[in-house]
């Protein structure tokens, strides 16, 4: 887990005009408890296996929350649902760095053919 990237998405919210105290509060959990926990909590109770009312990009930002959790198997399931509803990153996936620990899984692999075949 990489404190630095947490840092960096809290900077972004504080930047796009997030409510200060969830700015505040978001930065007091990273530095408390960790970035572990610090991803966790993005993720909440958020469950992979009932995708059916997330929108595509929030399937493709808790894709990226998954994968730093170690959690493979949730992150593909997220980008299914990331393709199925044409999210705006989708596009991205190949060249996309936080999906690295991927690229060698057969079910991303056909989820990149996919989105080069319809996309």
């Amino acid at each position: 887990m990489d404190a630095p990237a947490a840092e960096w998405e809290i900077k972004g919210w504080a930047a796009s005009g997030a409510p200060p105290a969830e700015v505040a509060a978001s930065r007091t959990l990273l530095t408390r408890d960790g970035p572990r926990t610090y991803w966790q909590k993005r993720l909440g109770d958020h469950k992979a296996t009932d995708l059916s009312q997330t929108p595509g990009d929030a399937a493709y930002d808790f894709a990226a929350v998954a994968i730093r959790l170690g959690k493979e198997r949730d992150a593909l399931l997220y980008l299914e649902r990331a393709l199925v509803e044409r999210s705006y990153w989708i596009p991205f996936l190949n060249i996309d760095p936080r999906f690295d620990a991927l690229r060698g899984d057969p079910h991303f692999q056909d989820l990149v053919r996919r989105i080069t075949v319809h996309g």
